[in-house]
């Protein structure tokens, strides 16, 4: 934690919340990406239009201390390198958000999507690349949300030959937490 100020005279601690996805999480979806293994690491291997399917609950100290945004990012590699290849992929996540209180599934509050743009696969195959999907505006959260999020491998410029392989996958948002309250 940092001990930091928000406003005039609000003195408090800022830190990071991460939710990790469970790496066997990304094994369900529409059009599922293929397991891999690279020993000891387990990923799955994304061709143009697999997707996963996963769910986060908004922090129950969301509507205390909220953040201004959730950030969804995924660690990934691929077994080709650019001087080669001269290739790039693409990430989207869509995402909705569900009242607990007043929903059903599929009649979210809020639908978006966030695409990366073109990413270049690295300079050297396997080299682990770590990549912003895109951000969650905290006005489309609430404390007693969940958000369903599909990760997809979308067409870019010029795609490599190796699949894209995600080896993480997280959200995570910065949150102040005021010594007043």
């Amino acid at each position: 934690m940092v001990v930091t100020r928000r406003g005039q005279g609000d003195y408090g601690y800022q830190d990071t919340y991460r939710y990790d996805i469970p790496i066997t999480s990304l094994a369900a979806g529409l059009a599922p990406p293929d397991a891999v293994t690279r020993a000891p690491y387990r990923a799955y291997a994304y061709t143009v239009n697999d997707n996963s399917l996963f769910t986060v609950p908004v922090p129950i100290d969301w509507a205390r201390n909220p953040a201004s945004t959730m950030d969804v990012y995924v660690r990934w590699v691929c077994n080709e390198n650019f001087a080669l290849a001269t290739a790039d992929i693409q990430w989207r996540i869509v995402y909705d958000t569900v009242d607990q209180n007043n929903q059903v599934l599929g009649a979210a509050a809020t639908t978006a999507t966030l695409d990366t743009g073109d990413v270049d696969i690295p300079v050297t195959a396997l080299m682990i690349q770590e990549t912003n999907i895109g951000t969650i505006i905290a006005a489309n959260l609430a404390a007693v949300d969940t958000i369903g999020l599909e990760l997809w491998r979308i067409a870019s410029t010029t795609t490599p030959t190796a699949e894209p392989e995600a080896i993480a996958v997280w959200v995570e948002y910065t949150r102040f937490i005021s010594t007043y309250q």
